[in-house]
């Protein structure tokens, strides 16, 4: 389950602004603290001599939900999944190595479409250290999205945001595309992952296995 994170009374005190005026450019997931600063540092530079209104992003026009896109693909393929929310859907896919808990959240007042796909097994405390050093090789390799592990449930997980701001919103093969991805992304690396954690296999050895079976099925 998702929490958001707000710092919109901080900002607004900082601006002499309302909290009502502000809360749509400072609401963001704990998931994307990449875009908490960027936010601040926008905010910042866009607010030198001009009042918080005109920097709101203009909310009002908010584009498409792209989750009922994404909600409609996911049935299609016949895969339990559930959206608590408008702003959220949950999903889950059973692979050829293990399960897959997939998130999708929309942030419309940002125009950005948060999503996270995750192995199903979490790392015991103990054995974290072990795994660094690969995710950071990993995401080398990574020409979309990023490898990460939770600091408090321990799962290995692939993230991505989706900035449509500006657009006209989602497409079905955007949203075809981004579980494609996540989903090869997990199968490719699954078996590093799990031969670093429990095989006694090295960073270079596990990455190897990874890009060997890569090579071997093209």
């Amino acid at each position: 389950m998702f929490y958001f994170v707000c710092a919109a009374a901080v900002l607004a005190e900082e601006h002499g602004q309302s909290l009502e005026q502000v809360r749509g450019v400072w609401t963001v997931l704990p998931h994307t603290s990449y875009l908490l600063g960027y936010r601040r540092h926008k905010t910042n530079e866009v607010t030198k001599g001009v009042s918080m209104s005109a920097v709101a992003f203009r909310t009002q026009e908010l584009l498409p939900n792209p989750l009922d896109l994404a909600e409609e693909l996911i049935q299609n393929r016949e895969w339990l999944c559930d959206r608590p929310i408008e702003e959220e859907l949950v999903a889950e896919v059973q692979s050829s190595w293990c399960n897959y808990r997939i998130w999708f959240t929309w942030q419309a007042d940002l125009g950005v479409v948060i999503f996270s796909c995750a192995y199903d097994t979490k790392i015991p405390e103990k054995q974290r250290a072990k795994i660094f050093p690969l995710l950071a090789k990993v995401n080398e390799k990574m020409w979309m999205g990023h490898f990460d592990l939770g600091s408090e449930d321990g799962l290995i997980m692939f993230r991505h945001a989706m900035l449509l701001r500006g657009g006209q919103g989602a497409t079905p093969e955007q949203m075809e595309d981004l579980l494609d991805i996540a989903i090869t992304e997990c199968n490719r690396f699954y078996p590093a992952f799990q031969s670093v954690l429990w095989g006694g296999n090295s960073t270079e050895e596990a990455l190897e296995i990874a890009l060997l079976d890569t090579v071997g099925e093209a």
